[in-house]
């Protein structure tokens, strides 16, 4: 039975399943759709206890001496409900013989156990329409958008016809045919007296009118956090046990998965990504002009051994020479263009593709309810089905985005925020004569610490980092969110650490919170197929700990909003005209292969990240894969088009940091 995700609203947009399964009781069934599924499956269903003696010794010769296996006829209802629960045994040529036997055994066990209404309700729950659709309420809903409770008498005789042939008699393949079996239908129900003669004149003439409705399982809403859900589930319900002690399938035991993810901005988001990836790739494409963007051959050659085909040409004795041939030879082959957004025909070669796969860049984009950690939208890349990797989770060099804790550590240990430091490159003879150095290699002047934040001056925050204490630093990033190894090395202070949009988002989410610790979540409740609550969020969140002081969290935040205000992000406000209160900060990595923008609002928290699936892969010239470039303008046209959403409009319309103490304030008018 399948398990179905729901977003905040309730509104169902995945299914995890092994078959498309969706329950529905007796209640929930429009009474055509019963009457229809006598009147062609069963008509003395009422009538018999499992086995119909009269149609069983009409298909006597012809189904079981005859071995005629389409002449049908003779399974009730419950015979075809033990055929659909109990599958059916290779006996060789007593196959046929031996398994309708079993078939009526079963039938009348279940007879004796369930009543004819719940007979009828298994049947319907468990019969397959064709696909992956399977039960009443899953191909009600696909092929009518429809309950299975809102079924005209004319859809239930539609489906029910498309029993006898699920692909021959589907609508939505073939409505001619589909309408002729319906019509026959409907003739066997006024055969029963289950319709009137006026009704079934009215109803033959009526044209089939689907109304297709896609699973949203197979679309691209919010695959990659579906994927990611997954394993949120496990560690959810890893000590939750059904009844006899074993452990819930997400797809088989029907759960029910109430997630944060507001469906409106999953769409925005998603389409933000794809609208500046299709951008970014045109300049990236321009600038290096056809010419390869990796160091070598090399680099080529490694990750075409990395492909499936190379592994198994390989394993299956090839030649490193007709592996070779065998890549290079063009065929007709089918790619994603991040450009146009859609699958393109193309004739070439594997490498070639594989090349073309390793110059494109990638996103991902994580937004989060700023005072819940809760989850709103979830972005791994550009297409699902074409790379499955989730961005979000890609473990890069983050840049700038780390010197806000260089700065907290700094805070904490009492360093005077108004204090001006000069900006002088300087060398560092304890460790290796290590000499950091502006972006623009320009020195000179000094600055306190809003302004060296707001301007990103590394020569400053390196040696700020030295005075807070490196592996103190080190110690303040794991406990703000930060779960990778942290090196305690000077270059740390300047973001040579590693990590990923759901490590920073827990960074800024801590600041965000006024100190407070900040754990992303998406699940909010969690029940089994009758309802049962196997997991609230509400009872099972954690309290927070208070990593940073108020007083310091607050003064970040203050210093977070100079550099949106006019400082390295300052084109939320020139560029995209972004109004109320913003904070935030660039990032970008060494050699610009990573492109970070990390930025809150009172309400939400939204990471951003930009680069090619290898940091071997860099763009030719800075500007365009710094974060203010890269990353910042999904950030801002992010924020745009949630704004539009009226709900998220009347929440945020009045939102505002908090009130900062008195005695920050009178720090804060000496620098803002």
């Amino acid at each position: 039975m399948a398990s179905e995700v729901y977003d905040e609203e309730g509104k169902l947009f995945g299914k995890y399943y092994i078959e498309n399964r969706t329950n529905a009781s007796f209640d929930d069934i429009a009474p055509s759709v019963i009457q229809a599924l006598i009147s062609t499956e069963d008509e003395r269903f009422y009538s018999h206890n499992g086995v119909d003696i009269e149609s069983w010794g009409r298909v006597l010769f012809k189904t079981i001496l005859s071995q005629e296996k389409g002449s049908g006829g003779g399974s009730t209802i419950s015979q075809q409900l033990a055929k659909n629960l109990y599958d059916r045994q290779n006996y060789w040529i007593f196959s046929m013989p031996i398994n309708k036997m079993r078939e009526i055994v079963i039938a009348r066990k279940l007879e004796d156990v369930f009543s004819k209404e719940e007979i009828l309700t298994l049947y319907l729950n468990t019969v397959s329409f064709g696909g992956d659709a399977y039960g009443i309420r899953v191909a009600s809903r696909k092929i009518f958008s429809a309950t299975p409770k809102e079924l005209t008498i004319g859809e239930s005789a539609t489906l029910i016809g498309m029993l006898k042939a699920t692909t021959a008699y589907n609508p939505l393949k073939n409505t001619q045919r589909a309408t002729e079996r319906r019509n026959i239908v409907l003739k066997r129900m006024l055969s029963n007296g289950f319709i009137t003669d006026s009704t079934y004149q009215r109803t033959i003439k009526e044209p089939l009118l689907v109304n297709h409705t896609i699973d949203p399982s197979s679309l691209g809403i919010a695959q990659y956090f579906r994927e990611h859900l997954k394993l949120e589930m496990d560690e959810v319900l890893k000590n939750v046990k059904k009844s006899d002690g074993s452990s819930y399938n997400i797809f088989t035991d029907g759960l029910k998965i109430y997630t944060s993810i507001d469906q409106k901005m999953q769409l925005d988001a998603e389409k933000t990504v794809k609208e500046h990836l299709s951008y970014l790739q045109t300049e990236f494409d321009r600038v290096w002009a056809g010419k390869d963007p990796w160091p070598d051959e090399n680099y080529l050659m490694e990750q075409m051994q990395k492909t499936e085909r190379f592994q198994k040409m390989k394993a299956g004795g090839a030649s490193d020479e007709s592996i070779l041939q065998s890549f290079n030879t063009k065929s007709n082959i089918k790619l994603y263009d991040v450009k146009k957004d859609s699958i393109v025909d193309a004739f070439i070669s594997p490498l070639d593709s594989l090349k073309h796969y390793c110059k494109m860049l990638r996103s991902g984009l994580l937004c989060v309810d700023n005072k819940t950690g809760l989850v709103k939208a979830w972005v791994g890349g550009y297409d699902y089905n074409s790379n499955k990797f989730d961005h979000v989770k890609a473990v890069r060099q983050v840049g700038s985005t780390f010197k806000p804790i260089v700065f907290a550590q700094a805070l904490r240990i009492g360093m005077d925020p108004c204090k001006y430091y000069p900006n002088i490159v300087k060398t560092y003879p304890e460790w290796d004569n290590w000499r950091p150095e502006n972006v623009d290699h320009k020195q000179g002047g000094s600055n306190n610490m809003p302004q060296t934040l707001a301007k990103s001056i590394n020569v400053i925050t390196a040696a700020i980092g030295m005075e807070a204490g490196l592996s103190e630093i080190a110690t303040l990033a794991n406990e703000m969110g930060i779960h990778q190894k942290i090196l305690a090395v000077p270059s740390l202070s300047l973001g040579s650490v590693d990590g990923n949009l759901l490590d920073l988002c827990r960074v800024y989410g801590t600041i965000a919170n006024r100190g407070k610790s900040f754990e992303i979540q998406s699940i909010k409740r969690i029940e089994d197929k009758n309802g049962k609550v196997l997991f609230d969020y509400e009872i099972e969140k954690k309290m927070p700990k208070q990593v940073l002081l108020e007083d310091i969290a607050d003064l970040l935040i203050k210093m977070l909003e100079k550099v949106v205000n006019n400082g390295t992000g300052s084109a939320i406000r020139s560029v995209y005209r972004l109004e109320g209160e913003i904070a935030g900060k660039t990032g970008t990595s060494q050699e610009n292969a990573d492109g970070w923008f990390i930025g809150f609002t009172p309400s939400f928290l939204t990471g951003v990240w930009v680069g090619a699936e290898s940091p071997v892969i860099k763009f030719k010239y800075g500007n365009l894969g710094q974060g203010a470039n890269a990353a910042l303008p999904i950030w801002a046209k992010f924020n745009h088009k949630i704004k539009l959403i009226t709900k998220i409009a009347t929440k945020i319309k009045d939102d505002k940091f908090a009130e900062p103490s008195d005695s920050l304030k009178i720090i804060l008018i000496a620098f803002f």
